[in-house]
């Protein structure tokens, strides 16, 4: 048997496994697995809480008691169904209620596919910091004529007038579900936005705004402030309008709107013509109304008018300061009034226009006329149609026309037309002894007036004819609606139009 082997100094050699190398491999070996072990328990732990937090979050418990705080804060009946764990520090839901049991203009709300990006610290304190709420869609319901809901068809009702914060401040264990505080910093309508309301005097019809997106801010100063983007807006009796923006700002209930953009359907839509700006207040109560300023800019006339009317007028319209009133209840009549000017008008293919044309011997007109400007004064409301009145219009040198009108909303049109030629045409007229309706001229201009009456292609007129007409100038004579023809007369066109 072999002996011990001994140091130089007659002591015993170290077994291998207690010299120095081996002891400093030994220790890292057990801090290595030290570690290992507390990493696994970590991440265990780490799923674990996610595993707990998320069969915590989509539990009845934490849902009741986030619909309680948020109705008590918003001060109306608020439903969320179904939270869960968004990822990436966001708290979501799949849909969520507002119904607002008093008789406010605005009846419900429906909200779509919620997502609230908090802070970190949101998940382990009393506050919730949500710097940014995305939702899907939204649709708002305005009803002004709906009943009070009685107070057994409310399925939660505010617990306080207003909260204290917890004396509790600090660390906890998950996010809470009846915060202290709640703050918002921006909202996000990504796919659509509706706001819809029954349509006056109109059964199982709505109009309103649908298909927008929307970026909401929330400022210091209080209220709402946001832009919207895209969208489609439709009122009674007008055309579909296409919203290319719209910036508000809502304190309380008082909605201001300012450089909203429209574009008619059907329009010019690109470059700066085509476009309505409406800028103005509304009231968003029960009793509220609206009151806007609209401009508009190069619209063709035509967009505004049936199929008959597109084929037979064209020209680019602009009104400026235009007044839009209007009120929730329609206890006063919707109407848009105010001035307008039409660059380029042609006046085509009706029934008096080759009349007119044939009785001056001018069959380059008898296919249409056409006037540089045509101004006037409208009127439109969806019950009573559109009024136009004290419309003038001229072709320098030729030919003036104007005349009052009053389109129904069924298409009946009726009013008078005075038309004027110069004594240049009707020169030849004269020398050559045709027959004609117009007066004597009277400062260069001849004027004959008629009446206008009917719908669509059976509108008729009293214009006399080539046979029926006298053969020499008649005398001055009164008509009722016949504008003195002096150059400085206030000229009036009966223009033929229908509202759609």
């Amino acid at each position: 048997m072999m002996q011990q082997l001994r140091s130089p100094e007659g002591k015993k050699r170290r077994r291998r496994s207690q010299q120095p190398v081996y002891d400093s491999r030994r220790h890292r070996r057990t801090i290595a697995i030290i570690l290992i072990s507390l990493a696994t328990l970590s991440t265990g732990g780490c799923f674990s809480f996610r595993w707990f937090q998320k069969i915590r979050l989509e539990g009845d418990t934490f849902r009741d008691a986030l619909n309680r705080r948020l109705t008590d804060e918003l001060g109306c009946a608020v439903k969320v169904s179904r939270i869960y764990d968004g990822g990436e520090s966001s708290l979501a839901a799949s849909e969520a209620r507002i119904d607002l049991y008093e008789k406010d203009l605005l009846e419900y709300g429906q909200l779509n596919n919620l997502n609230a990006s908090l802070t970190s610290a949101s998940w382990v304190s009393d506050s919730w910091g949500i710097t940014r709420l995305t939702v899907d869609d939204i649709k708002l319901r305005l009803n002004p004529e709906r009943a009070l809901l009685r107070e057994d068809t409310m399925w939660i009702r505010p617990t306080s007038k207003g909260r204290e914060k917890s004396k509790d401040v600090g660390w906890r264990m998950g996010i809470s579900p009846d915060p202290d505080i709640i703050s918002l910093d921006h909202i996000q309508i990504a796919r659509n936005l509706t706001i819809e309301w029954p349509a006056l005097d109109t059964e199982n019809k709505v109009e309103g705004l649908s298909d927008a997106q929307a970026a909401i801010t929330l400022p210091l100063t209080g209220g709402l402030k946001g832009s919207l983007l895209k969208g489609m807006l439709s009122l009674k009796g007008l055309p579909v309008m296409n919203v290319r923006e719209a910036h508000w700002k809502l304190n309380g209930r008082a909605l201001r709107l300012e450089g909203s953009m429209l574009v008619p359907n059907g329009g010019i839509g690109s470059g700066e013509g085509g476009v309505i700006s409406a800028d103005g207040d509304i009231d968003l109560q029960v009793n509220g109304s609206a009151r806007l300023s609209l401009d508009m800019n190069k619209v063709p006339v035509e967009t505004f008018f049936s199929s008959f009317w597109k084929q037979r007028i064209s020209g680019l319209a602009a009104v400026k300061d235009a007044t839009f009133t209007a009120t929730f209840t329609g206890k006063e009549e919707r109407t848009i009034e105010g001035d307008f000017s039409v660059t380029g008008f042609l006046l085509g293919s009706l029934p008096f226009v080759p009349a007119l044309a044939n009785h001056m011997q001018r069959p380059d007109f008898a296919k249409g006329m056409e006037f540089p400007e045509f101004t006037g004064h409208f009127t439109w409301s969806p019950l009573k149609g559109l009024t136009l009145t004290n419309l003038k219009g001229e072709r320098p040198g030729e030919l003036r026309i104007g005349g009052s009108l009053t389109a129904s909303p069924d298409g009946k049109i009726s009013g008078a037309v005075t038309f004027g030629a110069h004594d240049s045409i009707m020169a030849l007229v004269r020398s050559a002894g045709r027959p004609h309706p117009f007066m004597a001229a009277t400062e260069g201009w001849n004027t004959v007036t008629f009446q206008l009456n009917g719908a669509g292609s059976s509108i008729s007129d009293n214009l006399p004819s080539i046979d029926q007409a006298p053969s020499a100038p008649p005398a001055p004579q009164k008509s009722q609606g016949t504008v003195p023809p002096s150059g400085n007369s206030e000229e009036e066109f009966n223009q033929l139009i229908q509202p759609r």
